[in-house]
């Protein structure tokens, strides 16, 4: 038998993510509340196929309630004469209603006999008889079993979903089993036996032909399982037939078994075996050859001393419990569930603490719902599950994108008011808003202690699409005295419905909620907008920022400083600018430096771009410095077709330079001339038509005319 560790493992609960709500499931919690009283030593509980309890008496009455927990004046059955209940673990101990009771009247029951030994036997009723009293003559005796000792006489009977008699025996007792008996093949002792009893005549039952032993010789055929120290209290799970035993320990380990519908034939190990530790392995098979418990706890500290078997929870009130085994201790009032984790193993934790009363049995009703008897006290107790009726529905509010906007708000129903909350950000009340897209984890627990924890993620918007700024008109930079106005306009909104909100500095601009923005007149700054979704109330990131800036380009001239033009203050266009010279609105090729030597006379202009586009404009005239002794300066003809007669006269004889000059500043004719009065003929007719300069250089000065060849 290989050892288990019994792990309690809490389930995640499952989260349903509606906008409309959620519904929180909390941990189940149990009580017992007194549902009739004045018994003599209750042990055992049964329901005919109606509404009414059977309550089975250890010293041979049956007793019964109503729905409500009312006694019937007179006992069911009175057998008391035949009942040897003078041991702990003798008397009446079990009752089974024939599943066609309400037609034919049989019902079975479990007692010591006066000799102290076992008998199984059916007895008969009037169904409709009011009252409801059973014939203590009509006794058709099953079975007797010689009992070596008093203890450990098993004593349940339960049909099961196959409608044959399943019976449970005791090893025969004393202790630890000396003879044997649970491994024993020839004896009922220590066995669940499965049984026919749809037979009128003596021996009142057959053996099933399907009972795991049939046909094998070394076997009594009645058996169904065995290795059995002492299943005080076994059941069927009422949805799919499984089996469920309570197996009393002997030193240390009280165990619970459970056997898959019609799965006969198991053998739990008893006497080698007590729980999942060795007791005494003298001639056993290897641990393999025996069924392993599903569940098993010690006598030490508040556990407790015996096992009390229970059901699998079947009713419809106590949604938490359903589909979970309960099972209790004797002595300590110590109660379990064991939940199915899907896989055939199961999780047990412990359900309650309750009061030491020696529950000594459960029951069901016909709806499922679970009694459970107190001997000493004489009780019979509904059990109640406190937190089945707690229910939180999370009404949640998804978070915007980037932004804290969301909510969880709790709406407790059910469960005993006042509740308490908290989450786990710290706060205490039933709701947490500004909350951005996580998990985010609440405890609420009621009156009564129940509590629901679980695990929320609110989700967070889908990204939306992220504005881009355009400029309609102007640019980046305003270009002192630029007066044309700079508009934006954001692209990139992908529907209708939506507001937009342009900001300057980070701070919105009233009333700026349109697709574009005009900026006043020569106003700078940082601009972007966000756009937001009117029917989430979220809004977009914020747009790329443009910045919007004013530039003024150095106030500046130019200057003639012999033949060379330079800016008034070149310091203040050390970096950053770019230049281009122009002579008569026409550019000069090359000239972009920031002076210029010159050449011709002539309009010039200095055009300065800064780093960001701006311009502007400085303008000068280089004109005629007529030498003093000129009087006369004739050009004849001009225009002409590159053949021009010059006439000078002057005060005094003068050496001269006479040059021609294209409009590029690049002499393309030169000769040197003497007198006092001069003509000369100039031949350009080598060069293409256009605009020329004559250009005359003295010692006194020079004059510079404009020749036009055609």
């Amino acid at each position: 038998m290989q050892k288990t560790t019994f792990l309690c493992k809490k389930t995640a609960l499952g989260v349903l993510f509606l906008l409309a709500g959620l519904w929180i499931q909390a941990q189940p919690k149990i009580q017992l509340k007194q549902f009739a009283a004045g018994f003599n030593k209750p042990l055992d509980i049964a329901h005919c196929g109606d509404n009414r309890l059977f309550i089975v008496e250890q010293n041979g009455f049956i007793q019964i309630l109503d729905s409500v927990g009312n006694k019937q004046s007179m006992p069911f059955l009175d057998i008391d004469a035949r009942v040897n209940s003078s041991s702990n673990e003798q008397g009446l101990l079990g009752l089974a209603f024939h599943p066609n009771f309400l037609q034919n009247g049989w019902f079975f029951v479990n007692y010591t006999q006066n000799n102290g030994d076992t008998r199984v036997s059916r007895f008969t009723a009037t169904p409709g008889a009011v009252p409801l009293v059973a014939d203590p003559n009509s006794e058709k005796i099953l079975l007797e079993v010689d009992q070596p000792y008093s203890n450990h006489n098993g004593g349940c009977i339960k049909f099961g979903p196959d409608a044959y008699l399943y019976i449970s025996l005791g090893d025969g007792g004393s202790g630890g089993d000396p003879q044997g008996n649970g491994q024993k093949k020839t004896t009922f002792l220590g066995k669940i036996l499965r049984i026919d009893v749809n037979v009128a005549d003596a021996p009142y039952y057959s053996v099933p032909p399907d009972n795991p032993f049939v046909g094998q010789s070394d076997y009594l055929p009645e058996i169904w399982s065995l290795g059995q120290r002492n299943v005080w209290r076994f059941s069927f799970d009422r949805l799919n037939g499984d089996m469920w035993m309570g197996d009393v320990g002997q030193n240390e380990w009280e165990e619970v078994n459970h056997e898959p519908a019609n799965t006969g034939g198991m053998n739990y190990g008893w006497r080698c075996y007590e729980g999942n530790a060795a007791y005494n392995t003298s001639g056993c098979q290897p641990a393999s050859a025996y069924t392993d418990p599903v569940f098993v706890y010690n006598h030490a500290s508040v556990n407790g001393c015996s096992i009390t078997g229970g059901f699998v929870y079947r009713g419809t009130k106590y949604p938490l419990l359903y589909g979970q085994y309960l099972v209790a201790d004797y002595c300590s009032g110590r109660f379990w569930r064991l939940a199915p984790n899907g896989d055939g193993s199961f999780t047990s934790s412990i359900l309650a603490n309750l009061s030491a009363y020696e529950y000594s049995s459960f029951g069901e009703n016909k709806d499922g719902e679970l009694f459970v008897t107190t001997l000493s006290s004489g009780k019979v107790m509904r059990l109640d599950e406190l937190c089945s009726s707690l229910n939180v529905d999370a009404v949640l509010t998804p978070s915007c994108p980037h932004e804290n906007t969301g909510s969880i708000s709790l709406n407790v129903n059910g469960g005993l008011a006042p509740y308490t909350y908290a989450w786990s950000g710290g706060i205490s009340t039933s709701s947490s808003s500004n909350l951005g897209g996580g998990t985010y984890t609440v405890l609420v627990k009621d009156g009564n202690q129940c509590q629901v924890l679980d695990t929320i993620v609110l989700e967070s918007g889908s990204p939306m699409a992220i504005p881009t700024i355009n400029f309609v008109s102007g640019s980046s930079v305003i270009c002192n005295p630029d007066t044309t106005p700079v508009t934006l306009s954001a692209t990139g909104i992908p529907f209708l419905g939506i507001t937009r909100q342009w900001f300057k500095e980070s701070v919105a601009i009233p009333g700026a909620d349109g697709s574009t923005y005009t900026l006043p007149a020569l106003e700078t700054g940082t601009y972007t907008m966000r756009w937001k979704n009117e029917s989430t109330g979220c809004f977009s990131e914020y747009a790329a920022p443009v910045t919007v800036s004013y530039e003024t380009i150095p106030s500046n001239g130019v200057v003639q400083v012999d033949n060379i033009l330079k800016l008034t203050d070149e310091a203040a266009f050390a970096t950053g600018y770019t230049f281009q010279w122009y002579l008569d609105n026409a550019i000069l090729p090359g000239a972009t430096g920031a002076s210029l030597e010159v050449t011709l006379m002539g309009n010039y202009t200095l055009e300065v771009t800064s780093a960001n586009g701006c311009k502007a404009i400085y303008a000068l005239t280089v004109g005629s410095n007529d030498p003093r002794s000129l009087i006369r300066f004739v050009i004849n003809p001009n225009p002409s077709n590159g053949i021009f007669r010059v006439e000078m006269d002057l005060e005094k004889a003068e050496t001269m330079q006479l040059s021609v000059l294209d409009q590029q500043g690049k002499v393309q004719y030169q000769q040197t001339l003497s007198g006092q009065n001069v003509v000369s003929n100039v031949d350009i007719r080598h060069l293409p038509a256009g605009n020329y300069t004559l250009r005359v250089t003295t010692a006194q000065g020079q004059v510079a005319r404009k020749l036009v060849k055609i």
